[in-house]
């Protein structure tokens, strides 16, 4: 089990990568892949990626991808999700927050949305959800896991007209993200500016 904890960044990483694959193969979304098949989607700038091991259905969750948008820099997006199970299971910091939250593995859910074209391409949309989790505690807990993580607390920014944390991780990915109740958004990207352009599309 990894002791790195939960981080934006990285599951930002893993939607990036799953959006460019399927925008590869021409937005038609697999009913089921797994990593063992050697289906590997490609690597994020980022850099490595964790993907998990069992299999994903890339339409877990279609409520929470109604949450991002249908459209991006005038381009339709390419939108997916896909239970946390995994990330929980392989993440004693994440297991941790889900716990102390009264929720288990079954309450996460996550969902991505990206562009393939030049504009905008990198600019990684995301929602994230523990189910039935208290907002204000949530926001305490997971904030708290990126400080432990980094040692430095996240800071305060208005950033595409949204409120939002801006998270940098241990990987040097910044992440900018705001709760809503029991559901995180959130968008990375290279820079503020392009930032600002994913969080003004939000919700």
């Amino acid at each position: 089990m990894s002791n790195r904890p939960v981080s934006i960044g990285r599951l930002a990483a893993v939607l990036g990568a799953l959006a460019l694959a399927l925008a590869a193969c021409g937005g038609a979304a697999a009913p089921s892949t797994s990593s063992s098949s050697g289906a590997t989607p490609p690597p994020a700038s980022s850099g490595p990626i964790d993907l998990p091991s069992v299999d994903i259905s890339f339409q877990a969750d279609v409520d929470l991808e109604a949450q991002l948008p249908s459209t991006f820099c005038n381009q339709p997006t390419q939108k997916f999700s896909f239970t946390g199970a995994e990330f929980v299971a392989n993440d004693e910091a994440f297991a941790g927050v889900v716990a102390a939250l009264g929720r288990s593995a079954s309450d996460v859910s996550l969902a991505g949305a990206g562009v393939a074209g030049p504009e905008c391409a990198g600019i990684n949309l995301l929602v994230f959800r523990v189910k039935g989790a208290d907002g204000g505690r949530f926001e305490e807990l997971f904030i708290n896991a990126q400080e432990a993580d980094t040692g430095a607390r996240p800071t305060r920014s208005n950033v595409g007209g949204k409120d939002v944390w801006v998270v940098i991780d241990s990987g040097g990915t910044t992440s900018y993200i705001y709760f809503r109740g029991d559901t995180v958004f959130g968008v990375t990207a290279e820079s503020e500016a392009d930032a600002a352009k994913g969080l003004a599309a939000m919700p």
